[in-house]
């Protein structure tokens, strides 16, 4: 009898031992959760970046590129400030593509790793007016005047370790944008020609050389607007939209008359395009519609609240901000998903890539993660 109630003492001494772990364990979890770790109950929906980001803000998977006075800097997407690297301050613009930064002025731009590592620098005597950078390659779009006074454009294209590739001659033709695209660096260019009774755009694509590989000439109406996808041309103008193959042939169009290009998505194939009314001018203080598209060019219609000042659109939602919330949409269907309400107003959103959008208030800047 005796050694039964021992037997039973030690069973429950067992099991209030187990449990008196168990317990500090827990509570051991719950602390590095509140105190170390990121974790966060009621998470708010936006990170303070501690500082107020000028507007030049760029995300690239590196973290958040933008250039303050004299010096361009990396910011990781916790905040903290990676490295600031002094430029010439006549270089007021910079891009960035997944590998390369280039940071340019009127005349000169130079070349950067996300390691501050240098890769190059040119000088033009024309003037640059942009440029773009791909995995391997790097493109400046420059301007200028022969001894007639005629302007004429050319692009120069560079290898990453500064050796000039070739050169695109523009002729006369308006440069409206241009850019490079895949891991084949295809170049591509949107030009309008007014020489003629009517105007001609034209879609012009390139191999890293200079040689062009392929032409889309549209005379029906005014492209402003290119999307490049892994498959696909689209071509965004006053009165359609139309798909277009990389060989020229036309694939669909849809009718946008009234509306403008207002954010893209795209990746791979994939393709998602938000359009406003051109009834929302540039200086409107809100968005009042929006309609959406993707790769099928089907067409869904969004009515906004009236509060809402901002929109952008990723592969996995559209989101909208007003002054104290950010709705998000399905870009399917139009419907609104959740309603997000803020804790203090904001007062300006800017999609800085399709996992992040910066946020301002008055004082400092926020991250939010799209998705």
């Amino acid at each position: 009898m005796y050694y039964v109630r021992s037997r039973r003492k030690l069973a429950k001494r067992r099991i209030a031992i187990i449990l008196s772990c168990a317990i500090a364990a827990a509570a051991a979890f719950v602390i590095y959760l509140l105190f170390i770790s990121d974790f966060r109950i009621n998470k708010p929906p936006l990170q303070d970046l501690g500082s107020k980001l000028p507007e030049n803000v760029i995300s690239t998977d590196n973290g958040l590129l933008y250039k303050s006075g004299d010096d361009l800097s990396l910011m990781d997407f916790k905040g903290q400030t990676v490295w600031s690297l002094p430029v010439d301050s006549a270089e007021d613009e910079f891009v960035a593509s997944g590998s390369v930064i280039a940071s340019y002025g009127k005349s000169d731009a130079q070349f950067f790793t996300f390691n501050k590592e240098k890769l190059f620098a040119t000088s033009l005597d024309e003037d640059i007016v942009s440029v773009r950078c791909g995995n391997n390659m790097a493109g400046i779009l420059a301007t200028g005047q022969d001894e007639n006074g005629s302007s004429y454009s050319y692009i120069y294209m560079y290898d990453l370790k500064g050796n000039y590739e070739g050169e695109i001659d523009m002729y006369e033709k308006q440069i409206i944008d241009f850019g490079i695209y895949g891991d084949s660096d295809m170049l591509w260019t949107l030009s309008l020609d007014t020489s003629g009774v009517v105007p001609i755009t034209y879609i012009l694509t390139f191999k890293m050389d200079g040689t062009m590989t392929n032409s889309i000439e549209v005379n029906t109406q005014i492209v402003e607007k290119v999307y490049v996808t892994g498959d696909s041309i689209y071509a965004s103008g006053t009165n359609s939209l139309t798909d277009y193959s990389y060989f020229g042939e036309k694939k669909d169009d849809t009718l946008i008359y009234g509306w403008q290009p207002y954010d893209v998505s795209v990746q791979g194939a994939d393709i998602k395009m938000l359009y406003k009314t051109r009834s929302d001018t540039e200086d409107a203080l809100t968005i009042s519609s929006a309609k959406l598209l993707d790769s099928s060019l089907a067409e869904v219609m969004i009515y906004f609240p009236r509060e809402i000042f901002s929109a952008m659109i990723t592969q996995d939602g559209i989101y909208a901000f007003a002054n104290d919330t950010i709705y998000v949409y399905n870009n399917q269907t139009g419907e609104v998903l959740r309603k997000i309400k803020l804790d203090s107003p904001i007062a300006d959103a800017k999609k800085v890539s399709d996992k992040y959008a910066v946020i301002w208030d008055k004082t400092t800047s926020y991250l939010y993660a799209l998705g």
